[in-house]
Parts: structure tokens; sequence; C-alpha cells
């Protein structure tokens, strides 16, 4: 009996330590809604002078280490002010949920109610799978606001879907391990079984989808979808989906439709396509999905990330490739795009490393269709077999910008694969390096670029290309303020006119050096520099500016 008594203490002492995750800020100990010294010193005077546990020890696990002590106190100083650490974790500095197993939470929060099959989920609580568990059908179906599902590395192994959460607001799914049957096209049995769906968010506003492996294998379905959701997190997941492609399905390994203020961050994602038709499988897809970010994640999938009617996106610091050593990809049609827009205006493509290797024209490392207003800047890009480095099929009236880029194009078959190609739309492009195998620019009649400081081999249509300017101007011993700087192209026509600063400098100068056009090409150098300042020499210089310049002046006094 004392054995059987000491096993329920034990039993619900361990039950207890499970909390739900309600939303905080990690660092914001006293809970005034912000991070500074008053939360490292809160965290102090509970540990050694008595005062006030916090409320939230979650917001006091500053380090995320899942204990709080003098290390989450010192984590924050040297946030704030030596810049030893950086940010905390997250959630931080938005309210967000915690999305890591551990024994802490927020004071007056409920046990955790422990689950050992599936089930529908209608009440609110933090929720734990205890053990494996397999379902012919949905396994969990949550309808309640609230809830926390932790399946502690627990299997779900599924026919159809593994969790679907309907219509909740604070919904967490965490630690699960969902695996689903392979179900051929041709075999796809009733067509209540043709969508599958690793975890499935319809209609859920606040979210967490966190540390999940998803092995998805069906027919015309996603690891994991949202639909008309809002303020989703998507972090830390892994996802492989390898779907049966009769030509007409779609399936991604995350997917978003009509899906706003959510963010894709940290996951590994794999979408692969068994040949059967065009090739179509994604690890990332957003469709009337706006204000979204895509960050941080590893994808290989044979279609890469696809925006699609879509404002506002932000994909950055992801490492994208469609290069996929497996037996599914057919090798005449594979692939699409590494990352590709269509109708989708205000997005920024920043920080990717793209690799891309293709057997025909739709193959590109960047690709963006009727897509204006566009930032595109500080990526790495590699095409191989055919692809285009950068392709740009925009209207006339569309604007984007393009900088500190490093494009390569490597051309074995086509020989038809630029570093750029531009058909429509007016670009600035800055501080970039453009190289292939073919032409290395190509811009229809319809467009216009604006290139400064930007190196490639040879470009064919209409374009300007800029140089940068810098000037010096200088006596035997100081720099000179107030000297005037005038520039004039070989036609005499004044392009500026500045006078020095204290340091004897002017503004850094983009200078139009050539101008191509359907009728031909017209240089603009050599320039000729006029510096002039009262009680000193003028001087006159000619600068070709066939590359970037620094010039210098010493001036003699009169």
């Amino acid at each position: 009996m004392i054995k059987i008594f000491l096993f329920f203490i034990l039993l619900s002492l361990f039950i207890a330590n499970f909390v739900d995750a309600a939303s905080f800020i990690r660092g914001d100990v006293n809970q005034d809604s912000g991070v500074d010294i008053s939360d490292a010193s809160f965290i102090l005077n509970w540990l050694f002078l008595g005062g006030q546990q916090p409320r939230c020890m979650d917001a006091a696990d500053v380090n995320d280490d899942g204990d709080v002590d003098i290390s989450d106190s010192k984590y924050l100083f040297g946030f704030l002010f030596t810049g030893e650490n950086g940010p905390p974790p997250y959630p931080y500095p938005q309210k967000g949920l915690d999305i890591t197993f551990d024994k802490l939470g927020c004071r007056g929060e409920p046990d955790a109610i422990i689950l050992n099959s599936c089930q529908t989920i209608d009440k609110p609580g933090n929720y734990v799978l205890a053990n494996n568990v397999t379902s012919e059908g949905t396994c969990f179906i949550i309808m309640a606001n609230e809830v926390t599902l932790d399946c502690r590395n627990n299997y779900i192994s599924i026919n159809y879907s593994g969790i679907h959460a309907i219509g909740t607001n604070s919904t967490i799914i965490k630690n699960c391990f969902i695996e689903g049957e392979y179900i051929p096209a041709e075999n796809p049995g009733p067509p209540i079984y043709a969508d599958r769906f690793g975890i499935h968010f319809d209609s859920v506003n606040r979210g967490v989808i966190a540390k999940n492996t998803i092995k998805a294998h069906s027919y015309n379905g996603h690891g994991i979808h949202l639909a008309n959701s809002a303020s989703i997190e998507i972090v830390n997941n892994n996802v492989t989906t390898a779907f049966y492609d009769d030509g007409s399905s779609i399936y991604s390994g995350i997917y978003l439709l009509n899906t706003s203020n959510s963010r894709i961050l940290n996951n590994t994602i794999a979408a692969i396509g068994i040949e059967l038709g065009y090739d179509n499988a994604h690890s990332i897809e957003l469709d009337n999905s706006p204000i979204n970010r895509i960050d941080s994640n590893v994808v290989r999938s044979s279609g890469g990330i696809r925006i699609t009617m879509s404002d506002n996106v932000t994909i950055s610091n992801n490492n994208v490739s469609n290069n996929i050593s497996n037996s599914f990809s057919h090798p005449s049609i594979c692939c699409e795009h590494s990352i590709s827009l269509a109708n989708s205006h205000y997005s920024q493509i920043i920080n990717n490393s793209v690799i891309t290797f293709g057997k025909s024209e739709s193959s590109d490392g960047i690709n963006l269709l009727h897509s204006s207003f566009a930032e595109i800047k500080n990526n790495v890009i590699e095409t191989h077999d055919g692809g285009y480095g950068i392709s740009l099929f925009t209207d006339d009236f569309d604007f984007g910008t393009l900088q500190n880029l490093n494009v390569i194009t490597y051309d074995w078959n086509s020989g038809v694969a630029h570093a750029l190609f531009i058909d429509g739309g007016n670009f600035i492009i800055r501080d970039s390096t453009f190289n292939a195998s073919y032409q290395t620019i190509d811009v229809s009649l319809n467009g216009m670029i604006n290139l400064t400081n930007v190196s490639f081999a040879e470009a064919i249509g209409t374009f300007n290309r800029h140089w940068y300017l810098d000037v010096l101007v200088k006596n035997t011993s100081t720099n000179l303020q107030g000297v005037a700087i005038r520039v004039y192209d070989k036609n005499n026509r004044l392009l500026t006119s500045q006078p020095t600063d204290i340091y004897g400098r002017i503004p850094r100068q983009t200078i139009l050096s050539y101008s191509q056009t359907s009728e031909g090409g017209t240089s603009f150098t050599p320039h000729r520099i006029v510096v002039t300042k009262l009680g000193y020499k003028s001087q006159s210089r000619l600068v070709t500016l066939d590359q970037n310049r620094f010039e210098t002046f010493t001036l003699q006094k009169i």
C-alpha cells in the first residue's frame, strides 16, 4: 500500500510539472511589457534577497535552459549592456507562446491532461501525449481555445491527417512525430482520403507549430497546412513530403492559404514529387497569404519556395536548393524555380543562398512574374543546366531594386541561360556581380535597367551603366572644406555641383557612363572634374569612368 501511495504522489508531481505555455515576453520578468535592468534585478532579488517569485517563470528563464538561476540574470546583463549575448530566445521581443518543453510555466496555469489515444479535444488545457498512437482518420481534432498539445516525441501514425485545429485561438502543437502511410495517386482511397495533412490549422488565430517531425506520403496533401489563419509561428520543424504526382496534384512541405502575419522560421523541409508528369512539389508555398516571413529555413525540393498573390512577404536567410538525390524526380522535367513570386508585390528576398538545377528555362534561381516593387539583395545564386540566375517577367510600369548580388550560371545543355533576364519593368541594380556561360544580361526592349557598380561580361538589350565617383580635396597639410566640385560628361553637360565638407569630400556620386538602346550604344565618358576654391589655383581633370573611381586633388594657394 505504501508503494502504491508513493507511486501516485510521484505521478501527481510529474503531471504537475507540465504546465501550459501562456503568452509572454522572454526576459520581461516583472511583466511590465519591457525588458530592461529591472528584470535582471527582479531575478537576483528573488534568488538571494527573499524577493517575490516571478509570476511567469518562463519569462524569467531568459536563456531558455529550463531553469531560473543566476545565469538568466547574467544573460540579460550581457544582452543589455556588454553585447556578450544576443537577444533572448523566442518569444522576444513580442509576446509569444513557449515552444520549449520544460517544467516551467506561468502561475495559475492548469496541470497537464494526459492523452493515451486519438480523440477530439474540446476543452482548453495543456495536453500531453503519453504514448504512440495510430489512426485511420484524423488523430486529434482540436475545437477549443487555449490548447497546448505536447506529444513529447511520441509517434502519431496516420492514414489521413495527424492534427486538425478548427476555429481556435492560441493553439500550440509541439514535439510530435507524425508519419503518414504512402498512398499512390492511382489508388487514393475514398474521396475524403485524397487530401492528407500532417498538421492542419483552419481558421486559427495565434498559434505555434514547433519542434515537430512530419513525414507525409500521400496524394495531394501537405506536411503543414494553414488555411484562413493568422499570427502562427511555424518554428524548428523537420518536414519531409513524398507525394505521387499525376500532373494535377498540389503538395508542399508547408502550405499557407489565406493566412497572414505568420512566420516560417528555422525549419528543414524536403518536398519530393514522384515522376508521373510535371513535378510540382514545393517546400514552402504561400497562396493569397500577405504579410508573412520565411526566415532561416533549409529548403530541399524540386519546387523550392513559391509565392502567389501574396504581398509584403519577406524571404530571408534561407538555404534553398532543388537538387534532390532521390529515385523520384524525373530527370527530364525536374525542376522548378528555387524562389518564385507571381502577382506578389512589395516583397523582400534578402540574404538567401540559392542553388538551382534544371533541364528547362523554368528552373531559375529567383523568378518574378508580374511582381512589382520587389527588393532583392545580398543573395548568392548559382544555377546549372539551363536555368537563369534571376528572371524578371514584369509589366512595363513595374519597379524593383537589386543590390549586392553574386550570380553565376553554368549552362551545359540549352545554351541560353543568362545570369539576369529582364522582360519589362524598370529596375535599379547596384553593387553586384553577374557571370554566365552564355550572355550575362539580357534586357528586352520593354524593360530598362540602371546599373551601378555592376560587373558583367556582356549585356544585350536596353540599359544604363553607372559607376561611383568619390572626390577628396586637400592642400599640402589638411583637407579642404568649401571647395566647389563640378562634374561634366564628354558632351560638356553639367551632371553635379557639390561643395566639399569638413573632411574635404563630397557625397558619393552615381555617374552615367554608358547607355544602350535598340538603336545602339552611347558613351558619356571621359568625364571632366573641375575643382575651384577662392584663393587657390583651380584644377581640371579628365577621368574615364569604366569602373568606380576615387579622385584626389591637391590645391596650391595663389
